[in-house]
């Protein structure tokens, strides 16, 4: 899996001058700024494999109901309690009702189907990309750390909408679709609309986290982010329409292409505010000694799952850690040393078969 950040030359002079600001030793401060970073990518695709989504989409979906990434680099120096940080981030949420995916599958590899079905469609789809600038702040006691912030950002890839209908199958292997759809896009991958210039967006985001020393043998973790956030889309690319497509079967070959017939509105929205669904996250950590078992609950997309496990440590600077998320059935390894951190987790150690993984590397936090 491969995941792209698009730097552009304003991120590009921007990192070079935090780089310079805080490795030039004339710099006034240098002997009170920390550098941060972070890179951290999250994806579940229950649909198929995500390498078969990233080659051919579609083509083994048997069931399930989420594709979803998120992805952030970030580079930063935190003088004194304040945070200044450049980053990169991109996501993507696809939902998609379950009967569907699996008929869609068949399809897509020219399985037989029997005539007189009615089977619904209901697809949601969010995604964009971003560069742009963290301002935090970073409170320290003995038991306590927090760190809040407030992100602006620059977006691009703009996908936002719904589509709602039904495929109706006949006979010999054919299918109609009748669906409502509705959405602003980068690029009209549903209708194939010509000529479309791509919007730009501007967008902000508050994040708040918590490290909490609540008492000897009780450690607790609280995380938010994307609160209250939205991006403001400027001519957004839309289509509201009614769309009713054939498609013919061509034998072992398959089937042929969309024809639609189409009774709408296409055009441009002068405005268009995206809403992003915010993340939550929380852990407990129980115990004081070598071993110390570690709950954690994550909320993102209206959908969430648990973890379980544990952290051997053998000082405080140095800790391994061991996670099972069932949903997933994904095992995760964790490893923390001074002020660097890493973490991987996967369903599957082949990677033709991965369908939910998650690597994240950071230093500084």
């Amino acid at each position: 899996m491969t995941v792209r950040f698009n730097v552009k030359p304003e991120g590009r002079r921007l990192c070079a001058a935090l780089m310079f600001l805080t490795a030039s030793p004339s710099a006034a401060l240098a002997n009170d700024i920390e550098i941060f970073g972070q890179l951290t990518i999250r994806a579940v695709d229950e649909l198929e494999p995500i390498k078969t989504s990233i080659d051919d989409w579609g083509s083994q979906f048997t069931g399930g109901e989420r594709q979803w990434i998120r992805a952030r680099a970030e580079l930063g120096f935190r003088v004194d309690q304040w945070e200044l940080s450049v980053f990169n981030r991109a996501l993507a949420d696809l939902r998609m009702n379950e009967e569907a995916v699996a008929f869609y599958g068949k399809i897509a590899r020219g399985e037989s189907f029997e005539s007189g079905q009615q089977i619904p469609v209901n697809v949601r789809a969010e995604s964009f990309t971003a560069e742009g600038l963290r301002l935090g702040y970073r409170f320290a006691t003995d038991t306590l750390v927090v760190r809040t912030g407030l992100s602006v950002f620059r977006s691009d890839y703009l996908y936002s909408g719904s589509l709602d209908g039904t495929f109706s199958t006949t006979e010999g292997d054919t299918f109609d679709l009748r669906a409502e759809v509705d959405y602003v896009y980068h690029r009209d991958i549903l209708l194939r609309r010509p000529n479309v210039e791509p919007a730009t967006g501007t967008g902000f985001s508050l994040d708040v986290h918590a490290d909490w020393q609540a008492m000897p043998g009780l450690r607790i973790e609280l995380g938010a982010e994307d609160l209250a956030a939205r991006i403001r889309w400027r001519n957004a690319p839309f289509t509201r329409a009614t769309a009713n497509t054939e498609r013919r079967s061509t034998g072992d070959a398959g089937f042929s292409g969309l024809k639609p017939t189409i009774e709408g509105v296409e055009g441009y929205r002068p405005h268009y505010t995206q809403r992003l669904s915010p993340k939550f996250d929380g852990a407990l950590e129980l115990g004081d000694g070598a071993f110390r078992p570690r709950i954690e609950l994550v909320h993102q997309f209206d959908d969430t799952y648990a973890g379980i496990g544990g952290v051997l440590a053998s000082t405080s600077a140095h800790q391994f850690g061991l996670m099972l998320y069932p949903k997933y059935n994904s095992v995760g390894f964790r490893l923390h040393s001074g002020q660097f951190s890493a973490e991987l987790s996967a369903d599957d150690v082949d990677e033709r078969k991965i369908g939910a993984v998650s690597l994240s590397l950071s230093f500084g936090y």
